[in-house]
């Protein structure tokens, strides 16, 4: 792998980690404010459809970037495994648990934005509070 080291693969991977760590945080600032949207709709109580719908589209995008965030780090993920089961040099125990782990936990598959459980969990709750907001009527 053109004189790459198991070194430098766990650092390419923790630098992916950081960059998708700060896309996760500007998202789940985007998701915070949906719910004040949310819940400036549910207060009002007399938005018009255009605001309701623009307020159900943003929402719904905000969890499309989070699913596309949780994707890229599986993917970083397996992406670093594939690299370091293609190394010539020994590895660690740590680099050969890291791989089994993403192949146990089905990292290789390529991309995808299909969550695992914990991750479909915290999307589905979060749209079922934004949406209730903006749709459910105030009693």
């Amino acid at each position: 792998m053109n004189g790459t080291t198991e070194l430098d693969l766990w650092n390419l991977l923790q630098v992916s980690n950081m960059s998708n760590g700060i896309q996760f945080l500007g998202i789940a600032f985007l998701a915070w404010v949906g719910l004040r949207i949310s819940s400036s709709i549910y207060n009002s109580g007399d938005s018009n459809m255009l605001v309701k719908v623009s307020g159900t589209v943003f929402c719904l995008i905000i969890a499309y970037f989070m699913l596309f965030n949780f994707g890229l780090s599986a993917w970083n993920l397996a992406g670093t495994a594939a690299a370091m089961s293609a190394l010539t040099e020994p590895l660690t125990p740590a680099a050969q648990n890291f791989i089994a782990f993403a192949e146990a936990n089905g990292s290789s598959e390529g991309f995808s934005i299909v969550p695992n459980v914990a991750q479909g969990l915290l999307i589905l709750s979060l749209l079922l509070i934004q949406l209730g907001g903006i749709w459910m009527t105030k009693k």
